[in-house]
Parts: structure tokens; C-alpha cells; sequence
């Protein structure tokens, strides 16, 4: 069968010697490609609500090859996602295609490109890929420019307050649009603010060093005026990442059958959060040329970081309870984490709601602490979500590939899995909206997709927390008011 598909492709230049605290794969010099495949005539494929490949990897691949300047050579493309890497996953077609161009000797230097594929072997696209500084000046902290440098693994972990034994940790959240396509944007987009407040007011709490939030044109316009954020975007705790990405709304009853390409399970149609695969892949992508000295948490804005058992921010428990997990039954160091999720509801406001709602306080303040919704969780669900249903926490280093939302497969190292009673993300199942009350069956999501199962909630203690002392108070103060 023959089909058209258009290609977008991502780009980033890693390895070298000037890598502050690398990976011993990072030697080598290389450019890494991220490829996304659209069929022309179904912009709608699909699986569960997510965007699918046309093909699986093993019936297609691009053919990439990029030209250098006379009398350089003509470079071909390895693939990284090959078979062996693909069977430790489900869904195969749901994931990026992730490519490589290992530079030899005598092309280090280039920063100019040309990128053909082999199908249209005339068509070639001029690109300009910046070498990454790692010694941050004050001509700015961004990607490109007329320098053809880059400065962004030194500005989110800079190397002389960072290092492997104590790396920075980012969170990274993929575009908040509307689930539902709503034109009342400017109210969508202050809910937005306010939440992405109190996310950041508990997570540099808990010693994350700040939120990469992948937005579209209207979100960067309308969260950078608000007051709450700007105290955080001036402090580059928050950086909005642009991501241009339309929505990619229709029918539910479309078919889900054209130009002779079939979705899988597609009755669904592509949901407000179809690009969850590619966001995250970027993300990975573009943080894999720096060292060992930065984490990433691919997360979401309704689910926050806990750590229970060590009683400190980040990065206490990779010195506490992380470090029994530091190498694999093989020998390899461990360079992703799956955290387990713990869905968590309030008896104290109506329908077990409250994560959006209160003022966010000053950046820092006990106050944006005391005032935080969070503090009027106290149940939680009885069945820990772990293993496919958990996040990832992830060291970009390792080149993490085939990622989807709950999972990805480092191409260096290996994958552990971390006890709850370390680490662990606190699910607020009725941060958007109301889902569950914690009395009728819970959503019970299996791989993919959901079915309905009785859930019991019980009693949940911050005892542990840093934050124990402020959340006690002000749920002592919750209900002395009521």
C-alpha cells in the first residue's frame, strides 16, 4: 500500500567534551532526530484519544540523510527506536520515530545542515542546529541566535551548584488547553494561572527547581500577564516553552477508516491532550545534551510530588531512599524511575473538589503554602496505581526514547521502579472537575483505556512531608471556621 505522510522532525545536537557531568556515552558527538508522521488524508488517526503513526515502526521508517558543507559527507541516519526497544512497550504507534547522525571527525564544527528524505530526494530543508555552551554568559539563557550557541542545559542546571549526586529536578507539562475547545479562553487561561501558582509554590517547596510548561500562542500571551505568574517567570522558575501545536478536534463519529489507514480503538476521537507523546519526546530530546546533573518528572498539572518517608525537599532521597535503587540486577545505573500515583480527594470541600481554587500567596511564603488547596486533601485511594500507571522521572542524559505518558526506555541504563513509601505522585483526580466522590465506583484506567471497580478511600496523613506542619495547621484552621 502506498501513502503520502508529512514529517515533522526535531532536531538537537549532543555529546562532546565540553558536557558538564556526562554520561560516558556522551563523548561522542552526534545530532538526534525526533520524526512525527502524519497521514495527509487522516490527520485523525488515533488510539484512545491519542495520535497514531500511520504505520508501525517495523513496516516504515524515514530515510533521513543530512548533507554537510563541500567536501564534507553526506550523513545517513541510525535508528534509535529498533525492534528491541519497541518490544518493551505497548502501543508501538503511538511513539515517535528517534533518529541519529554521529558526526565524524572534521564535522564537529558545522552548524549548518541540509535534511533530505530519501523519498523526495530533491526537497531538502536548510537547518541551523546550535552548539550547546555550556558556560552560561549574560547574552541570555535561550536556544539559536546569530551565535549559533545554545545555553539551556547550564541555565536550568547550572554546573557549579549541580551534579550527579544532587541533579536538578524540572518538571515538565504538556499544553493546558480546554478539554472541551472552549472560546471563553481568557477565563480557561486564568484558571490556568492560578493553578500553575499553586503547582509551583508546593514544588519549590519540595526542591524542584521550577516547571517547563509547553503552551501555544494564546497561552504565553495570557499567563504572561498574569499576577500570580510573574513572579515565577521573572525568576525563570516557570519557562513557557512554545509549542504551536493546533487543536485537532472532530466528530466522535468521523469514520475512523480513510485513505485505506485504520485507527486502533478509534471511537474515541483525538482529545484536548492528543500530542502527550510528542511533547514529552521533545522535551527528552531537547534536555538529552545535557549531563547527569539534570532530572526531569514528565507530569501533570494535577499531580504533585510527595515524599513521605524522608522528610526533605529534593534531592534528599537519592542520598535516603532512592540510592537502593541506584543500580539494576545487571549492574547499570539506574537512569529512569516510575513513580507510583496515590489518587487523592478532600472531605472538606464540596464534592471532593478544591485544586484550583484559593489565591495564590507570594513566591516562597509560608502564606502561598498555608492558603494552598492541597491542604484540604486528607483521603486517599487504597490501591496505589504503580508500573504503567505511574510517571516517569527521568534523566534526559540516557536519551530516553519511545516515550508515551506513562513510560519510555533509556537507551543507556535501566529502569527501576520506587516504593511508595519513598516517592510519589498525589493524584488530584478533581482538579479540572469533578470525577469522583469517593463513594461511588472509582475509574479504573488499564492500559489504555478504563472500566468501573470499587475503590475504598481511607485516612491520609502528610506526616513526613516538610510541608506536615503547614498542612496540619491549616486544616486545623479549615475546620475551626466551619
Amino acid at each position: 500500500m502506498m501513502a503520502t505522510v508529512e514529517l515533522t522532525v526535531w532536531l538537537r545536537r549532543v555529546g562532546g567534551r565540553t558536557v558538564r557531568h556526562p554520561l560516558p556515552h556522551q563523548s561522542q558527538r552526534a545530532i538526534r532526530a525526533l520524526v512525527w508522521a502524519d497521514d495527509v488524508e487522516n490527520l485523525h488517526l488515533r488510539v484512545f484519544g491519542h495520535l497514531l503513526l500511520p504505520t508501525s515502526h517495523v513496516d516504515w521508517r524515514p530515510q533521513l540523510m543530512l548533507e554537510t558543507a563541500e567536501p564534507g559527507p553526506v550523513l545517513t541516519a541510525a535508528l534509535e527506536t529498533q525492534a528491541g526497544v519497541l518490544d518493551k512497550v505497548d502501543e508501538a504507534r503511538m511513539r515517535p520515530y528517534s533518529l541519529r547522525f554521529d558526526l565524524p571527525e572534521g564535522t564537529e564544527t558545522e552548524t549548518c545542515f541540509k535534511l533530505v528524505e530519501s523519498s523526495y530526494p530533491g526537497h531538502k530543508v536548510p537547518v541551523c542546529i546550535p552548539h550547546e555552551d555550556f558556560k552560561l554568559d549574560s547574552s541570555g539563557a535561550g536556544v539559536g541566535g546569530s551565535s549559533g550557541r545554545s545555553h539551556v542545559c547550564e541555565s536550568l542546571a547550572p554546573a557549579g551548584g549541580t551534579n550527579a549526586s544532587a541533579p536538578a529536578l524540572w518538571a515538565v507539562v504538556g499544553p493546558p488547553r480546554h478539554v472541551s475547545s472552549s472560546r471563553r479562553w481568557r477565563s480557561h487561561y486564568g484558571q490556568v494561572a492560578m493553578r500553575t501558582a499553586h503547582f509551583l509554590s508546593y514544588h519549590t517547596a519540595m526542591g524542584v527547581s521550577g516547571l517547563l510548561l509547553y503552551t501555544d500562542a494564546a497561552a504565553r500571551f495570557y499567563l504572561r500577564k498574569h499576577a500570580a505568574l510573574a513572579p515565577y517567570l521573572q525568576s525563570g522558575q516557570l519557562r513557557l516553552i512554545t509549542w504551536d501545536m493546533p487543536e485537532r478536534g472532530h466528530p466522535a463519529d468521523e469514520p475512523h477508516r480513510r485513505g485505506g489507514i485504520r485507527s486502533i480503538h478509534g471511537a474515541r476521537p483525538l482529545g484536548y491532550n492528543y500530542d502527550q507523546a510528542l511533547f514529552a519526546s521533545h522535551a527528552l530530546l531537547g534536555l538529552s545534551a545535557c549531563g547527569a546533573n539534570l532530572i526531569l518528572l514528565v507530569t501533570d498539572m494535577d499531580e504533585y510530588l510527595h515524599m513521605p518517608s524522608v522528610g526533605q525537599p529534593w534531592p534528599a532521597p537519592l542520598a535516603d531512599c532512592l540510592a537502593r535503587t541506584s543500580a539494576s540486577r545487571s549492574g547499570q545505573t539506574v537512569t529512569a524511575r516510575s513513580l507510583p500515583r496515590i489518587p487523592v480527594l478532600s472531605s472538606q470541600a464540596a464534592g471532593g473538589q478544591g485544586g484550583g481554587r484559593g489565591s495564590a500567596g507570594a513566591v516562597g511564603s509560608s502564606e502561598a503554602l498555608r492558603t494552598h488547596p492541597l491542604t484540604l486533601y486528607d483521603q486517599r485511594a487504597s490501591r496505589i496505581l504503580m508500573g504503567e500507571h505511574g510517571k516517569m522521572l527521568v534523566m534526559p542524559a540516557a536519551e530516553v526514547v519511545a516515550f508515551f505518558v506513562h513510560e519510555g526506555v533509556p537507551r543507556h541504563g535501566a529502569v527501576a521502579v520506587v516504593d511508595s513509601h519513598c516517592m510519589a505522585l498525589l493524584h488530584v483526580t478533581n482538579f479540572w472537575r469533578p470525577r469522583e466522590n469517593g463513594t461511588s465506583p472509582a475509574t479504573q484506567h488499564s492500559r489504555f483505556g478504563a472500566s468501573r471497580s470499587s475503590s475504598a478511600y481511607v485516612p491520609f496523613s502528610w506526616e513526613g512531608s516538610p510541608l506536615a506542619g503547614l498542612m496540619g495547621e491549616a486544616a486545623a484552621a479549615f475546620r475551626r471556621g466551619t
